[in-house]
């Protein structure tokens, strides 16, 4: 993302400097060495950084550097708004205009101060010549004066008070460069403000860099000042970058009234008094020299997990430490090694990615190097040893992260690679990863289709979507390659089984995002050459790949795309059991397939539509637990799991009694007149009346077995938390009881008891 939206930038950049040459004298301010951290899987990639950072360093030559900052400067002889104006007559016209109003109204505002002051004259000398009217009026006590209600003398003195004048300010700065530049911000354009806006954006956004000042309250926008608002002219709808001043204009104060008295000319008229900044408007915050952050460098580094996050900062090789930290940190911290790994092993980890430049023989160092020669014989060496230690992993689908780390350098080392023997060692090695990865793939199928516990069928299912992507990891190679590699026998079916299990079961929270994005890239790029192979072969070897996932799917009418602007959509029709056809889609950009519009997982819409499931009664009863049966069932039970996770079921036909763990996926059976509860998944076996083992005295949580002759023993063992407490019966001894909690284990393990050894 960051690649395509720098190259988008540098195509807008071009465009700029041929509709504004004067551009070409500044400095974008974009640094080259700005993406040395990222881990680019291709070739292609790494050609696509290389021609980034070799525009980025001419444009950088080509600039004047003695020249004030492009984003920040205002009003300075040498900035880009000032050089513009001075380029173009219809700013010099505007900026005339502008002057050539104000002086008008300035010329007004002398008149109407003049007549004003005469006006105060006049009445001052009314004022002074009257007196004031008085009433005489009788009362008992005697005669008495007082004011009427109206009086000219007060009159005059209330009119005299009323006289003021608003203040005057000029529209624009009296330094002549700050106007010049603010004429330009009135009506910037279009070009410029667009440029300008997409370079903030990288600068911001993309590269995650900040402004190296704090937010200050903004006090008036250029656009909103009432004296220049006639001329402010919008061209493109909002700007990113505008123009804001930290004070108030004159206008907008409390001295924008003034009394007449005493009052001159450069009272009234006054000089502007707004001070201009530029202001981002998406961050709030004053335009300045920004500052890298590591926000970027972080983004493209391999996350560790939790449990070894204090790995995490020997993995952080910004571009101002692209050695990392300092060979002697390990040392000086050994006290943080995590409790899962030994100090030797931390060292060790600690080793991997030491260095810059340096060839290293380790997996997770190849995966970092930014400039590694995959030409020399270490390299195919490299290869080789993968194909070594695969055949160790081979039979355990666990260690799925160990064949995604090998397929991912890999891939990486087939393209960077120009060397044949290298290549053809990648190949070779990544069709054996294929071969094993799809036999876990089958597997983890068979079992997730087969397992009664819901709690296990989604583990599996999650499991399943993990290894659908490594297949799908091993198709991530460059277009002339991918043709032949994906013609190759079964690769076909591999790759769109792997696509329907990851769009059914693969969980779209935070943790697989970035998984997924890298599979809608491959499918974006190579869906092209899937619609040509499923249409030109009429879709045989796709339909066995549906089959495959869907037993029931029966060849059907062919294979197309379902109209011309939905390429990517493909359709077929087939018969169903009932006689009725079936709509079937696929959907080659993300692998989804949907029968009649819903995935393979959902339950027909016949189904769903039906209101509620109806109860069959059969010859089976439900015991309750509460009764004597139930308690006795209690205590043999008890040690593994509560009575109310038990069913307990009389089967009235065959005259057993059913006991089921349905989370444990266990069942035992007591038929008539018989005392034993038999295993059923474990034939010739029952519980054991003895308890007792020998040793693990102090585990509670646990069942044993025995056969008919009491020749065997086995023990079945809860997975789940731990707690433990003292043997309250026994204090004296010091004994401990361990207790699985129950409610927190899913499966149990058996193990068999060696009677010779107790």
């Amino acid at each position: 993302m960051v690649l395509a939206l720098t190259e988008l930038w540098i195509a807008c950049d071009k465009i700029a400097k041929n509709q504004i040459p004067l551009l070409c004298d500044y400095d974008p301010r974009i640094p080259s060495y700005l993406f040395q951290s990222f881990l680019l899987p291709s070739r292609d990639n790494i050609r696509r950084l290389a021609k980034i950072e070799q525009y980025l360093r001419q444009r950088f030559q080509i600039a004047d550097q003695s020249l004030p900052n492009i984003f920040t400067s205002f009003g300075g002889l040498k900035t880009f708004a000032v050089r513009y104006y001075g380029q173009l007559a219809i700013y010099q016209r505007l900026l005339g205009k502008i002057e050539a109003e104000a002086a008008r109204n300035c010329t007004a505002k002398i008149t109407e101060l003049s007549n004003i002051q005469a006006q105060h004259e006049r009445l001052r000398k009314l004022y002074k010549a009257a007196n004031c009217e008085y009433l005489l009026q009788n009362k008992r006590k005697g005669a008495i004066l007082y004011q009427g209600g109206y009086c000219t003398k007060c009159s005059y003195k209330r009119q005299i008070n009323s006289l003021n004048i608003n203040i005057f300010e000029w529209p624009l700065p009296r330094n002549q460069t700050n106007a010049q530049n603010t004429v330009f911000k009135l009506c910037p354009p279009c070009t410029f403000s667009k440029w300008r806006d997409a370079t903030a954006f990288i600068h911001i956004n993309v590269s995650m860099c900040k402004y190296g000042s704090t937010t200050r309250d903004r006090v008036q926008s250029l656009k909103s000042y009432s004296a220049l608002r006639p001329y402010f002219k919008n061209i493109y709808g909002n700007q990113r970058i505008g123009l804001w001043s930290l004070t108030k204009p004159n206008a907008r104060t409390y001295r924008r009234l003034k009394a007449v008295p005493y009052l001159e000319i450069h009272n009234i008229c006054l000089n502007n008094g707004m001070t201009y900044y530029y202001f981002d408007d998406k961050c709030t915050n004053y335009v300045t020299s920004t500052i890298i952050t590591e926000k970027l460098v972080m983004s493209c580094t391999f996350k560790i997990p939790p449990k070894s996050k204090v790995l995490q900062k020997y993995l952080f090789k910004p571009s101002t430490s692209p050695n990392g930290l300092p060979p002697n940190n390990i040392i000086a911290h050994q006290t943080e090694y995590p409790a899962h790994l030994s100090t030797e092993k931390y060292k060790n980890l600690y080793l991997i990615p030491l260095g810059h430049k340096i060839q290293w023989l380790n997996i997770l160092h190849q995966l970092t190097m930014p400039s590694i020669n995959f030409g020399k014989a270490e390299t195919a060496a490299t290869v080789n040893y993968f194909q070594q230690t695969t055949n160790r992993v081979r039979n355990n689908w666990e260690l799925t992260r160990t064949l995604s780390i090998f397929i991912s350098v890999a891939i990486r080392t087939f393209s960077l690679s120009n060397n044949k023997n290298v290549q053809f060692c990648c190949l070779k090695f990544l069709l054996k990863a294929r071969a094993i990865a799809f036999i876990w793939f089958a597997k983890i199928r068979t079992k997730a289709t087969g397992a009664r516990i819901q709690q296990s069928q989604l583990e599996l299912k999650q499991k399943l979507a993990e290894i659908a992507l490594i297949c799908l990891e091993i198709f991530d190679i460059q277009i002339p390659y991918f043709e032949s590699f994906f013609k190759a026998p079964g690769h076909i079916s591999i790759f769109f089984q792997s696509c329907i299990a990851k769009c059914e079961y693969l969980a779209a929270n935070s943790a697989n995002r970035r998984a997924l994005t890298r599979w809608r890239k491959l499918y974006y790029r190579t869906h092209a050459i899937f619609i040509k192979s499923i249409v030109s072969e009429n879709g045989y070897t796709f339909n066995l790949t549906i089959q495959a996932t869907w037993p029931e799917y029966s060849r059907g009418i062919g294979w197309k795309t379902v109209s011309p602007s939905s390429c990517n959509w493909l359709k077929t029709a087939i018969k169903a059991v009932c006689g009725h056809f079936l709509a079937v889609h696929f959907n080659v950009l993300i692998g989804k397939l949907l029968v009649n519009g819903a995935p393979l997982s959902r339950l027909p819409s016949s189904f769903e539509r039906k209101n509620k499931w109806k109860f069959e009664k059969l010859n089976q009863r439900l015991v309750s637990p509460l009764n004597s049966t139930g308690n006795v069932m209690k205590a043999c039970f008890e040690p593994i799991k509560n009575i109310k996770h038990i069913h307990l079921i009389l089967e009235g036909d065959f005259g057993i009694f059913a006991i089921k763990l349905p989370k444990f996926d266990l069942g035992f059976t007591l038929k008539a007149s018989l005392t034993k509860l038999r295993f059923r998944q474990f034939i010739g076996m029952h519980i054991d009346s003895d308890q007792s083992i020998g040793y693990l005295s102090g585990l509670s949580s646990k069942l044993l077995f025995t056969n008919n002759t009491g020749s065997k023993r086995a023990v079945i063992i809860p997975d789940g938390d731990v707690i433990w407490r003292e043997n309250r019966l026994q204090p004296q001894q010091n004994h401990v009881i361990i207790i699985i909690t129950k409610g927190t284990a899913s499966l149990t393990h058996f193990y068999n008891v060696d009677t010779r050894l107790g």
